[in-house]
């Protein structure tokens, strides 16, 4: 995998879309993009336009990012990156609001089972969006020691709690 600086007719191929430095989770054979869970590298890079903010640094200081090549062996770059393989539909996907807010409960469900996340992503962010989405519930990432791996927690708010119990009696 490389890890010198690629020429600029590499650079220039970008888009700046951001979608290699975002999450997504496999939904049958699709990788669903999260917009509210990213590197927390990922932001205004230096000349103002959408980036990363450690650009010439990245992989000293976030080993977890991979080198286009390697982004495309793993299809982590987007459908149709210049990136990517042409003619070949693998990689990561945007979806409308409508879609995301459908596929939710997938998302959710994905994120629930797998046992390690990559904890140098904008979870406060995606906890915020996730707690919007289901109020009755708190959202956490438990880290491994190391803090290299971490593991979505989700459990019942005081109001769910509550709200649980109401049911359960009306339901008798």
């Amino acid at each position: 995998m490389s890890r010198k600086p690629d020429t600029p007719e590499h650079e220039a191929k970008c888009e700046r879309c951001g979608v290699a430095c975002q999450a997504a989770v496999p939904i049958g054979d699709r990788q669903i993009v999260i917009p509210q869970l990213c590197c927390t590298f990922y932001g205004t890079a230096p000349d103002g336009k959408p980036g990363c903010t450690v650009y010439e640094d990245r992989f000293e200081k976030a080993p977890w990012c991979m080198h286009t090549d390697q982004a495309k062996l793993q299809a982590a770059l987007r459908i149709g990156c210049p990136y990517n393989f042409p003619d070949v539909p693998l990689g990561k996907e945007r979806v409308s609001d409508e879609e995301y807010l459908r596929l939710w409960p997938k998302i959710v469900e994905h994120l629930l089972a797998h046992p390690n996340v990559q904890p140098n992503f904008t979870w406060d962010r995606f906890f915020a969006w996730a707690h919007k989405m289901d109020p009755e519930h708190r959202w956490s990432l438990k880290t491994n020691v190391a803090g290299t791996a971490g593991r979505i927690v989700r459990t019942k708010t005081a109001w769910g709690r509550l709200r649980s119990s109401l049911v359960r009696k009306r339901s008798k």
